[in-house]
Order: structure tokens, then sequence, then C-alpha cells
């Protein structure tokens, strides 16, 4: 029997200017997050914003990068991201 998900609340999705995505976490994440880099798929902890984070290279594909993210995380992590009810 496969291990169920845990869930994440998205609280906050954010491109910034230099074009790193941030899916922003409501629980503030947890330590073992950090070791999502091991996929080697691009993707980071950021500990001070509780967020994953991926550069996109500007490409303006964030609807992409965005499940690349969420995809990964579910793969290596165990965690299915959903966006909270309030995140416009």
């Amino acid at each position: 029997m496969a291990t169920p998900l845990k869930s994440e609340e998205i609280s906050r999705v954010e491109l910034s200017e230099d074009g790193v995505l941030f899916l922003q976490l409501a629980s503030g994440g947890s330590p073992s997050y950090q070791y999502v880099y091991r996929a080697a798929a691009g993707i980071y902890w950021d500990q001070e914003r509780a967020a994953f984070k991926f550069a996109t290279k500007k490409d303006s594909q964030c609807a992409k990068w965005f499940a690349h993210i969420v995809n990964v995380a579910g793969q290596e992590m165990g965690l299915r991201l959903q966006l909270s009810p309030d995140v416009a």
C-alpha cells in the first residue's frame, strides 16, 4: 500500500523580479523540506520564506513551473500541495 500524501496548503504564490517562483506554505513547512534539492529538479526550500522556490529563467511559463514544483514535492517529499481558497 502506498504511503498517503501529507497535505500542505499554499498560502501565497509569488514571482520575484529576478524570475524566481515561490510557493509559500501556510504551515511554515518542515525542516525536512530542505532535502527537496536531492531530486536534482531545480527546486529548493527557502526557510526564511517558508516556501519552495524555482528559478523560472523568466520564460513566461509560470503555470508549467508551478506544476513542476507541485509534482516534485509529491514524488520526492510525499506532499500534496494545494492552493488555499484565499490565494488570488
